[in-house]
């Protein structure tokens, strides 16, 4: 059940929190040329409440090149310290596989970060 939406004009966040983890439907499109002034803030706000992120993108229809740095950048934090994420993507959506394959770096070896095709 979504507890609460998340919305920058044609990019909607839907957040569901349940007990031990936050899950984070991404739906819309993300064109905005500086999207961090509204993704940052969500993104350290749900860091705060100490449950697992997961952020799941199967259901995004477009972000462009300046969208993917919040979420490199979330993943770094999360890297560099004790939160735990796991990453959903479409691995039938090119432009997903393009673009979230590539993140497969930040994966850590404990699964504190996980990057899924499904």
């Amino acid at each position: 059940m979504i507890n609460e939406k998340k919305i920058n004009k044609e990019l909607i966040l839907e957040i569901e929190e349940l007990k031990d983890e936050i899950k984070i439907i991404w739906r819309g499109k993300s064109t905005e040329m500086n999207p961090g002034e509204f993704l940052n803030p969500v993104f350290t706000e749900l860091l705060r409440k100490q449950k697992a992120l997961i952020m799941d993108f199967r259901h995004f229809e477009y972000m462009n090149s300046s969208t993917i740095t919040p979420i490199i950048r979330i993943l770094e934090q999360i890297k560099n310290g004790k939160e735990k994420l796991s990453l959903l993507y479409s691995k039938d959506l090119k432009w997903q596989e393009l673009s979230f394959s590539a993140l497969e770096i930040f994966k850590t070896n404990d699964n504190r970060i996980n990057i899924l095709s499904i």
